[in-house]
């Protein structure tokens, strides 16, 4: 019959315990036996009855007969293994001693870990408020800066929109830096309106708007003198090319100040033979004002229609060959003729019917009937357009002395209008400014010959106050 480890313990226990009162009783007998001799004894010798040495002898020899029974190989081997757990037990304590002081060290680490994680928790509150002030001073900063801006620049506006004020900006020699500053900041602002609702959730008084209004103000009246254009067309390649990508990004409703300022600026540079190269060599001029042309806004149409008959119309565009602007299927010319007859702007109305007029006697004034040039066709438009101009220039006359301009003013301006103008096929030429003016010599401007489209341009620039030069309040 096997013996489980719960009867083994009993069994060990209820042995243990027997031997253990066997031994204690012949311990006591032994010690009682050895107390009642003592007072006996003598000469060392220990005296006692024979009859307790009977019983004590016995009780050995019982002892020794029934201990081989009682303590078998399995009680030993089960008191080893008893012996083994407890000392395994002892382990085990130990282990759960140390177990228990690293959990105690772990618990104050995590103690100082989550004291040091609050510190660091408060002083992210306290960064978290010293950004938010950070970022609030920033942004008034930024306001104010752009309010200063706004400010400095449309007084700027204001000043540049007389002759001698961009004088005086072209000789202080930091025109160019601003002109840079002024291109960098419209491609800023232009590329970030990333749709037409945010454009029309912008605030269109803000200051920002009226910065970057100011900016291209000054630059259509810089280019509005001729010095201007000149500097304009020779030494602003970057940002002439860059007013039109702009123009190009804004979408159709989207802005339409700044398109009219932008398209005004290109318009005045036009006027200059170098700058009038430089934009019809941009690739994609053409397509840019056919969309232009689709805009809703009436004077993004009628700056757009001008900019057209300057780059379209010109002499040297139109001896490539006018017939194939004409016929090119590119050209917008339903718009065009939808702008002339159903538009309510007047001046755009007007403009459109003379487009189409200079369009129609374009190829009519290059190849005649039968294919050829006639020069004396040619000699009778000359005379009929230059009295066109004649008499545009006294009425411009009439309209600037009932204003009060003096007259060495007024003849400055007239010979400025008329600067790089001359006849055609030996007609005289027209008289350069004086000396004292901030202008180009005769002989280092590209001066080019008069042509119809030069004689709209000037009639123009003489009937209208001013279509070169625009001011902050009209914007």
């Amino acid at each position: 019959m096997p013996i489980t480890s719960g009867k083994c313990t009993k069994l060990i226990s209820k042995q243990t315990s027997e031997e253990f009162k066997m031994t204690q009783a012949i311990d006591t007998k032994v010690v009682a036996l050895c107390k009642k001799a003592k007072d006996d004894s003598r000469d060392g010798l220990v005296q006692i009855r024979k009859r307790d040495l009977e019983r004590l002898t016995t009780e050995v020899m019982q002892l020794r007969e029934f201990l081989p029974k009682v303590v078998n190989g399995d009680l030993i081997e089960m008191l080893q293994k008893a012996r083994a757990a407890e000392t395994m037990k002892e382990r085990l304590g130990q282990e759960q001693e140390q177990l228990r002081q690293e959990c105690l060290h772990l618990r104050s680490r995590l103690d100082a870990a989550q004291s040091e994680c609050q510190k660091e928790r408060e002083e992210k509150l306290v960064l978290r408020e010293q950004l938010w002030e950070s970022r609030e001073q920033l942004q008034q900063q930024a306001e104010f800066c752009t309010g200063l801006g706004a400010a400095s620049c449309t007084l700027l506006w204001s000043t540049s929109s007389k002759e001698e004020a961009v004088k005086d900006i072209l000789a202080d020699g930091k025109l160019q830096s601003f002109l840079s500053v002024a291109g960098q900041t419209l491609e800023s602002f232009v590329k970030s309106l990333d749709g037409e609702a945010k454009a029309e959730q912008q605030d269109s008084n803000s200051h920002e708007h009226q910065f970057v209004l100011a900016l291209a103000g000054v630059v259509t009246n810089v280019a509005a003198v001729t010095c201007g254009r000149d500097y304009l067309s020779s030494f602003a390649h970057v940002l002439l090319e860059t007013l039109m990508q702009l123009l190009e990004l804004l979408k159709p409703g989207v802005f339409p100040k700044l398109k009219v300022l932008m398209l005004m600026a290109l318009y005045n540079v036009s006027i200059s033979v170098k700058g009038l190269k430089y934009i019809r060599e941009f690739p994609g001029l053409h397509s840019l004002i056919w969309t232009l042309l689709e805009d809703g806004d009436s004077e993004v149409c009628l700056h757009a229609l001008r900019l057209l008959q300057s780059v379209l119309l010109e002499e040297a565009v139109a001896l490539v060959g006018p017939g194939l602007l004409l016929d090119d299927p590119l050209i917008p010319l339903e718009r065009i003729r939808t702008l002339a007859t159903s538009s309510r702007h007047p001046a755009l109305r007007q403009t459109a019917q003379e487009t189409l007029d200079d369009l129609g006697s374009l190829r009519a004034s290059f190849l005649d009937p039968h294919g050829t040039s006639s020069s004396d066709q040619i000699n009778r438009d000359y005379d009929v357009e230059i009295g066109l101009v004649i008499r545009s220039l006294l009425k411009w006359i009439i309209l600037s002395v009932s204003e009060g301009m003096t007259l060495s003013k007024l003849t400055r301006h007239v010979d400025t209008r008329l600067y790089g103008i001359e006849a055609k096929r030996g007609s005289p030429s027209f008289q350069c400014p004086p000396k004292d003016m901030s202008t180009p010599t005769q002989d280092s401007y590209p001066r080019p010959q008069l042509t119809p489209k030069r004689y709209r341009l000037v009639t123009m620039l003489c009937t209208q106050r001013p279509p070169w030069c625009h001011h902050p309040q009209a914007a």
